[in-house]
């Protein structure tokens, strides 16, 4: 039984620092938090394999295009970039309340990374459905 501990600790840190929280909003968070970062990784390789190994060199406007013009791929790069940004404002968030601030600080931290992610994700998925048409 030792020896499996052991093995958890040395080997999968992230599961030891799961075991470490005591908050179930905070286990769901750090879940979530673990999930967008594993379906990123796999959007992210798709991504590289069609960039690097479908389309032809040079990159052209009108290939990209074409590609977007695709409802498939469309609805791919639109959860590409909300995963982005998501995961993006969630690592912030975890960075800028590491050391445990006031709730008031949270709160206006809250809204305005809320505020920028919103606006971000608005405005590449309107650039995308441009690009697209």
């Amino acid at each position: 039984m030792k020896n499996s501990s052991l093995y958890i600790q040395k080997f999968i840190p992230t599961l030891n620092s799961m075991a470490k929280i005591q908050h179930s909003k905070q286990k769901v968070f750090w879940l979530l938090r673990q999930l967008n970062a594993v379906t990123l990784f796999a959007f992210a390789a798709v991504h590289i394999w069609v960039v690097l190994g479908k389309l032809e060199r040079p990159l052209l406007y009108e290939d990209i295009r074409s590609l977007l013009s695709n409802w498939t791929w469309m609805l791919f790069y639109a959860f590409l970039i909300f995963l982005v940004i998501s995961h993006a404002v969630m690592e912030l968030w975890r960075a800028l309340t590491d050391r445990n601030p006031p709730g008031s600080y949270k709160r206006i931290l809250r809204i305005v990374l809320l505020a920028l992610g919103g606006f971000l994700l608005l405005l590449s998925e309107w650039n995308l459905i441009l690009l697209g048409r």
